[in-house]
């Protein structure tokens, strides 16, 4: 496996963290503001944000973001219920 630097590997972890708990704030707002669909460069974001983190989970290390994007997935399935009212 190449080596991955240090200070690619945090900046990578936090930048999809970041990036997550965008996702997380999005989607927490729009189930409360009841107005049930994502934006379109939401769910594009989400995409990058799943590639990023397959790409880093594969050549840098397990962590705790894939659990964080799963809260995301709970809430964007969600609102997809939701949307279907």
């Amino acid at each position: 496996m190449e080596v991955v630097p240090e200070g690619v590997r945090s900046c990578l972890h936090t930048g999809i963290g970041n990036n997550i708990d965008f996702l997380i704030a999005r989607a927490t707002a729009i189930i409360e503001s009841q107005q049930r669909f994502m934006k379109s460069y939401d769910l594009k974001m989400y995409e990058e944000v799943k590639e990023a983190l397959d790409w880093y989970s594969k050549h840098c290390l397990e962590s705790d973001l894939e659990k964080d994007l799963q809260e995301f997935e709970r809430l964007h399935q969600k609102i997809k219920e939701e949307e279907s009212l």
